[in-house]
């Protein structure tokens, strides 16, 4: 009886032994190695560096409505598709008007901090629309202030020091009635297409111009002169059917400067305006083909 008992025992250690070298085998450190890498992969596939960053003009005059331009950038490598939230911290001097934003719903009930959300997918390389927050200074304060802004979301961020920006801007400032906001876009790419495009040689970068007037009077036509130059390293790549929906105002005035350059021929600009015409032909306005096919 104990013999038999001990060989049912010795039975059941050999039994537990060889269920333990079992375990072992399926779970190696080769294996470990390899599931940990798959979840570590999967885990960073998930993660979203949100990047913030603010634009603005470098003086808010008295009594004038100014615009702060907070943009959210997911640097990826995952893509945003949860509800993101950024937080502007107004400093003492400025007061707060109005917020608007693609997308965005502003909570301004806390005032001097404006809480804004976006609920809508974040590609990863590209840029939620922009947060403009419009204040104006109360004359409180006169001089550098610092503006604040910062986001959070439910993703995990692996880079959590860019998700806070902050930017000086003199309050009280001298009145400047125009202001040009410029903006880059890039639409293509030659590899990736228009698929989180990056911008790379041969890549296509849209550039935008929006000319605000700050006056309360309206500025006569053919009075504003806009002067930009291209930058080095890149073409001019002037889109035809976006021209086509310009204003016929606006394009005869703006392919009447492209002609009187191309007439005198006295500018390296010629070389690369002319190409650029000759791709957006089909937009010159009838009255300016003359002229057009002169040059």
């Amino acid at each position: 009886m104990s013999c038999s008992t001990r060989t049912r025992s010795c039975s059941n250690r050999s039994l537990r032994r060889f269920v333990l070298r079992l375990i072992v085998v399926v779970l190696g450190p080769a294996v470990l190695a390899l599931l940990g890498a798959r979840i570590a992969a999967a885990a960073k596939a998930t993660d979203v560096d949100l990047a913030t960053s603010l634009t603005h003009m470098a003086d808010f005059p008295l009594g004038v409505d100014s615009d702060i331009l907070v943009t959210v950038t997911n640097l990826g490598p995952g893509n945003l598709s949860d509800v993101m939230t950024v937080t502007v911290e107004l400093p003492a001097g400025l007061v707060y008007v109005d917020a608007d934003g693609k997308g965005w719903t502003i909570d301004a009930g806390a005032e001097p901090v404006i809480t804004a959300t976006f609920d809508r997918t974040v590609s990863h390389g590209r840029s939620a629309p922009a947060l403009t927050v419009t204040v104006q200074p109360d004359g409180s304060v006169t001089g550098p202030v610092t503006l604040a802004a910062s986001v959070t979301s439910l993703a995990f961020d692996p880079q959590p020091a860019n998700n806070d920006a902050t930017s000086v801007v003199n309050v009280g400032g001298s009145f400047t009635p125009l202001v040009a906001v410029k903006s880059l876009t890039t639409v293509e790419d030659p590899f990736n297409g228009t698929v989180n495009p990056k911008t790379i040689p041969g890549a296509y970068v849209e550039y935008a111009v929006e000319i605000s007037n700050r006056l309360a009077d309206r500025i006569d036509d053919d009075s504003i002169v806009f002067v930009d130059a291209v930058p080095a390293g890149t073409t001019l790549f002037v889109e035809p059917e976006a021209l086509a929906l310009t204003d016929v105002g606006v394009r005869v005035a703006f392919f009447e400067d492209v002609i009187s350059i191309m007439l005198r021929d006295q500018f390296k600009e010629v070389n690369v305006l002319t190409p650029a015409a000759v791709r957006a032909h089909q937009a010159i306005p009838e009255e300016l083909h003359a002229s057009y096919a002169e040059a």
